[in-house]
C-alpha cells in the first residue's frame, strides 16, 4: 500500500512543474534572474519571462499548457521560457514546446527558449523535431534571448516605460530622452 501511495504522490508532485514568472534583478550589474513575487521585482511590460522548474513529459504537458494559456492572456508580446529547470523531457514534452511554440505565434507572440540543460539537449538533439524546429527557438542563456527579443519590441511604449528592467533599456530613449550609462562612450 505505501508503495503505491508513494508512486500516487510522485506522479501528482512531477505532472506538476512549477511555472514561476521571473526577471532580473534591477540593482545589480550582471544580470541574475529570480522569481518576481519573492524578491518584488518590476517586469517589462513587453517581456514576459517564465521559468519551468520540473520534467516536462506526457504526464505533466497538459498541465504546463494550461498555465502558459494563463499566462499568454494578459496581452504578452513576447515570452523567454528559461529550461534550466527541466531536468527530464521526453517526445511528449518536445512536441508540446512545438505545438505550444506555434499557438503563441499565431497570437502573433515571439518566443525564445534559453537555458536548457546540457543533459536534456543531449537527449532531444537526437530527435528529428530538433533541426526542423527547436533550433530556431533556442539560446544559450537569458542574456542572448533578451537581446534578441528586445529587437522586435515596440520602441513606442519602452520610452514610456518606466520599469526598465534589462541593462539594454538604456539604449532605448525614455520619455524622448536617450539616456546613457556611465560607462558609455561618446
Amino acid at each position: 500500500m505505501g508503495i503505491i501511495l508513494s508512486i500516487g504522490f510522485y506522479l501528482r508532485r512531477t505532472s506538476r512543474p512549477k511555472i514561476i514568472e521571473v526577471a532580473p534583478i534591477q540593482d545589480i550589474q550582471n544580470r541574475i534572474i529570480r522569481n518576481i513575487h519573492r524578491y518584488s521585482l518590476d517586469v517589462c511590460p513587453q517581456i514576459k519571462i517564465i521559468r519551468i522548474d520540473g520534467s516536462l513529459y506526457f504526464g505533466s504537458v497538459d498541465y504546463v499548457q494550461k498555465e502558459l494559456g494563463k499566462i499568454i492572456q494578459n496581452n504578452t508580446k513576447h515570452l523567454i521560457i528559461v529550461a534550466k529547470g527541466i531536468n527530464f523531457m521526453d517526445a511528449s514534452g518536445v512536441h508540446f514546446l512545438e505545438s505550444e511554440v506555434y499557438r503563441i505565434e499565431k497570437l502573433g507572440c515571439n518566443v525564445k527558449i534559453c537555458s536548457l540543460k546540457g543533459t536534456v539537449l543531449d537527449e532531444i538533439k537526437s530527435m528529428p523535431i530538433y533541426n526542423s524546429f527547436l533550433v530556431r527557438y533556442l539560446t544559450n542563456n537569458t542574456k542572448d534571448a533578451i537581446s534578441e527579443l528586445l529587437r522586435h519590441i515596440n520602441q513606442e511604449r519602452c520610452s514610456q516605460c518606466s520599469a526598465r528592467i534589462f541593462n539594454e533599456c538604456v539604449n532605448f530613449p525614455a520619455n524622448g530622452v536617450h539616456e546613457k550609462k556611465e560607462n558609455d562612450i561618446g
